[in-house]
């Protein structure tokens, strides 16, 4: 790691450790909260991944129909190994990020010169949304961490296609649209590079279709999986 960009991540450390153990209150709380609970949950009455529980679901059983639940369970296992402490779930978020911005500097890097990576990473260190979101007991650095590897990776095959670099970028795109639907939107982007460098052959390369089966089947699984939870339960955090 040069100089400048170790820099560029010890500021940004440092803006997302403020507060580390503040309690999960003011904006975005509600999602904050939700998201403890079902880490505590995971923690306190069994780690059955596949049914995430929320503490608002009155008599019923609390499982909820929701997003891939990676990061709550991620840190109720912490939770078993350190106690439950907020502050956990919040460093998991403030390493997420930090890892994005390392992800940002190696994509653009990759894309233009060393001068545009450092500022681009720069940014995405100082810029108040990315601060705030960086360190909130939410998933989303964890989402964003899936996009931006994903799209470094395909670069990389696109660049010289491998098999290894083909499916790390289908398991950190799969992983963002696991944690948030709509990052489906990523396809445009990822479809615009294919073409660029295949033309529209792009869509008869099978490598690409069982890139876009590795994405898109797990997400289809989950999310089916997860409706079937809001038909018994009732219980849903909107996600469609």
């Amino acid at each position: 790691m040069n100089r400048s960009l170790a820099i560029i991540i010890g500021i940004a450390v440092l803006l997302r450790i403020y507060h580390l153990t503040a309690p999960t209150i003011g904006e975005n709380s509600w999602r904050q909260s939700d998201t403890a609970a079902m880490a505590r949950n995971f923690f306190e009455n069994g780690f059955h991944f596949g049914y995430p529980q929320i503490d608002w679901g009155g008599n019923s059983s609390g499982y909820v129909e929701t997003e891939f639940p990676i990061y709550p369970y991620t840190v109720g296992l912490c939770y078993a190994i350190f106690g439950v402490h907020e502050s956990i779930g919040r460093l998991l978020s403030v390493l997420a990020s930090v890892i994005t911005i390392l992800m940002t500097y190696l994509l653009v890097r990759r894309l233009t010169n060393e001068s545009v990576a450092l500022w681009s990473s720069a940014f995405c260190a100082v810029l108040p949304l990315n601060v705030f979101f960086g360190r909130n007991f939410i998933p989303e650095p964890l989402m964003l961490l899936g996009i931006v590897s994903g799209i470094y990776f395909f670069v990389r095959w696109i660049d010289a296609p491998t098999w290894g670099d083909l499916l790390w970028s289908a398991l950190c795109i799969s992983l963002a649209c696991l944690l948030k639907l709509p990052t489906l939107y990523i396809g445009l982007p990822l479809l615009y590079l294919a073409v660029g460098k295949y033309g529209w052959r792009a869509l008869l390369r099978k490598p690409l279709w069982l890139y876009a089966a590795l994405i898109l089947v797990p997400v289809g699984l989950w999310y089916f999986h997860a409706h079937q939870i809001f038909r018994q339960s009732g219980l849903t955090f909107g996600i469609w």
